[in-house]
């Protein structure tokens, strides 16, 4: 194949984890002659890159992969978060604590992993936060799992606040000593504004790839300008003067909360 899975991805995802090509994970995967697992969805994907992911969420990393990777598994605590996660991606996932997950049974059969820990206690929005002993615990539930399934590929994100965690810490020793080539953990926060996205967002990306996939990650793509929510809106062929004004809880109005807090929503 001549396309790369990151063509399928939008922008800012893109741009941040884009030179960790399908191609050179794909033959890797030949060589090793590794089976391919089974899975509930993406059947007809080109590539059947396989993958698994950690704190899942409703399954956007998953989602904007679509068609491309074979998702394997989809760890998300939150039993409804869980279901939206189901209803977008498939069945595949495990409503259940990451603490509590066995990922042995996918040791060397996924080629992807991506962990988005709870990032609550590191948000500049909440000024009674700091590190937890939660968050160092399921910091060692992705140490385990990346010790565990050794993926050909790994993505670490959260909000900027997470940096100088000793959480993250656990997940950069761990890529350490399995002689993963990953990014400078001070050095890998982006403002999705930066790659044109209509909203105003900085957040930790950290790339990581096993030494005999790749020898060394490539750089980030260019910047280009942030688009405007109006300019986004009208792209997707929405008028923002047709919304509705509804009150939200604060006695703001949604147009006015569009145009004043556009990285909130």
């Amino acid at each position: 194949a001549n396309m790369s899975v990151w063509d399928f991805v939008d922008r800012p995802f893109k741009d941040l984890v884009g030179g960790l090509k399908a191609e050179t994970i794909m033959e890797k995967k030949k060589q090793e002659k590794v089976e391919d697992a089974s899975s509930t969805n993406n059947k007809n994907s080109e590539f059947q890159i396989t993958s698994g992911t950690y704190f899942s969420g409703g399954g956007l990393v998953d989602y904007a992969l679509k068609g491309v990777i074979d998702s394997q598994f989809a760890v998300e605590i939150d039993e409804k978060i869980a279901g939206v996660y189901e209803t977008n991606n498939g069945k595949h996932v495990f409503n259940d604590d990451v603490r509590n997950f066995d990922p042995s049974k996918y040791k060397g059969k996924v080629d992807y992993f991506h962990a988005s820990p709870v990032c609550k206690n590191f948000s500049g929005a909440n000024n009674k936060g700091g590190e937890q002993p939660l968050d160092i615990m399921t910091a060692e539930a992705v140490a385990k799992a990346l010790k565990t399934i050794k993926p050909k590929a790994f993505t670490l994100g959260n909000v900027a606040g997470y940096q100088n965690s000793e959480a993250m810490n656990l997940s950069v020793k761990a890529l350490d000593e399995l002689g993963y080539i990953h990014d400078d953990p001070s050095k890998c926060t982006y403002n999705s504004a930066d790659f044109g996205a209509a909203t105003s967002r900085e957040r930790i990306m950290m790339r990581a790839v096993r030494n005999d996939v790749m020898d060394k990650l490539p750089p980030i793509g260019e910047k280009e300008k942030a688009q405007s929510w109006d300019d986004a809106l009208k792209q997707a062929g929405i008028d923002i003067n047709s919304l509705p004004e509804k009150p939200f809880p604060n006695g703001g109005h949604m147009i006015k909360a569009l145009q004043k807090k556009l990285g909130d929503l």
